[in-house]
This record gives structure tokens, C-alpha cells and sequence, in this order.
């Protein structure tokens, strides 16, 4: 089980690193594998992707908190 928690962390902190704390839906549609970020943007507006989506006040564009993301990826 160790190694799991190791692989769990390194998921989590590559993606802190490399996105920081929020994940336009674009990055978020590369990291879960969609073939496009129109694929994505759909499954998003037809409520299939079951992950919290944001929107910040004077800010264009969705956003995904990297934590939801990784909490996502780990209970896959």
C-alpha cells in the first residue's frame, strides 16, 4: 500500500507544479485524456464530468481546483 501513497503524491504534486492551483478546462481536458477540449467542453455542459467547475468574478473562462482534480484521479 506504501507504494500507492508515493505514486498518489508524486500525481498530485506534478500537477501543483506544473498547473498550480487551478486548471483552465483546457489543461483539465488534457490531463483526463479527452481527444479534444471541444470533446471536453461538451461532456462538460451535458453535466458528465463529475468534477466541480468554477468560475471566478472578473475572470474569463471555467476553472478546476487541482485538488478536486487529484482526488478525481485517485479514486479511478
Amino acid at each position: 500500500m506504501p507504494s500507492t501513497t508515493i505514486t498518489e503524491n508524486s500525481t498530485s504534486e506534478r500537477l501543483f507544479r506544473e498547473f498550480g492551483e487551478l486548471l483552465t478546462l483546457a489543461d483539465a481536458s488534457k490531463v483526463l485524456g479527452y481527444p479534444s477540449y471541444s470533446a471536453f467542453r461538451k461532456a462538460v455542459y451535458r453535466g458528465q464530468v463529475p468534477l466541480r467547475i468554477i468560475q471566478i468574478d472578473q475572470r474569463r473562462g471555467r476553472l478546476i481546483k487541482t485538488v478536486d482534480l487529484t482526488e478525481y484521479l485517485q479514486s479511478l
